[in-house]
């Protein structure tokens, strides 16, 4: 499958109140009238970002509420979906999880965050654990790397991804900055240096704790840095149909060693 139809969502959560915000997520899916072959959703997107909702609202993989209902919700799309990201409990250990689930509703991929926010008053790391993997993911669309918000920030990270065959990089955030041209610009840059899409949900609206609000402006950004939808500040979905012949065509061009 070259041409491939991708669906990515901006959202505000409200704090601590997952069932909400899984319905809200499901809402404005089913208000895209689209039929998506990949959905992208935000990081922290059920809980909302605080540590005392990572730590109460933890989920084991084989019993996760989130788990279910996005399985439930990609059979009947027959889509894949990014998982945004789940506070994953793991014996004594939490993960900022990044899960992708197939078709069937079955996971086929685990992506545990590995750069932590721990910069200009972040404490991700007091509670989280990072992970350790880099991971991309094959599926009948293509093959997905996985990364997740302040990954951004680290271009070997994107690089290895590209090494290992992604076509697409998918990155759930919570990106908070008064200065939002770097977030678009880290969007556009990534892309562009390693020939490959570029798909990101970010959140949206203020974050309790947190001195400033999510910035928004999730995008969709093809191989040459060129900005194929994407949001301001407010909730709603972006949609592009791509073409992952675009990503051969430059690797042809420009062999993966030498970009």
């Amino acid at each position: 499958m070259a041409k491939i139809n991708i669906l990515s969502v901006q959202m505000h959560p409200v704090y601590g109140d997952k069932t909400h915000n899984l319905q809200k997520a499901k809402n404005l899916v089913e208000q895209a009238h689209i039929n998506p072959d990949l959905i992208v959703f935000p990081e922290f997107f059920t809980t909302g970002v605080g540590h005392d909702v990572f730590e109460q609202q933890a989920e084991e993989e084989q019993h996760s509420e989130t788990l279910k209902f996005f399985s439930n919700l990609a059979a009947r799309y027959n889509t894949h979906i990014v998982c945004g990201t789940i506070i994953e409990r793991d014996g004594d250990k939490l993960y900022n999880t990044s899960y992708m689930i197939d078709r069937q509703g079955r996971v086929e991929g685990k992506y545990r965050k590995i750069h932590l926010f721990n910069y200009m008053g972040g404490r991700e790391g007091e509670c989280i654990t990072p992970g350790e993997e880099v991971v991309v993911v094959n599926t009948d669309i293509g093959k997905i790397g996985m990364s997740v918000c302040f990954d951004i920030k680290f271009p070997l990270h994107s690089r290895e991804l590209m090494k290992k065959g992604a076509q697409i990089i998918v990155s759930p955030a919570a990106w908070g900055s008064p200065i939002v041209e770097e977030w678009k610009a880290l969007n556009i840059v990534r892309a562009s240096e390693n020939a490959l899409f570029f798909v990101s949900a970010d959140l949206c609206g203020e974050i309790p704790y947190y001195p400033v609000p999510a910035s928004g402006n999730s995008a969709i950004v093809n191989p040459y840095g060129v900005v194929l939808d994407t949001l301001d500040k407010e909730e709603g979905v972006i949609f592009a149909q791509i073409d992952l012949d675009e990503v051969e065509k430059i690797r042809k061009e420009f062999p993966v060693e030498s970009l």
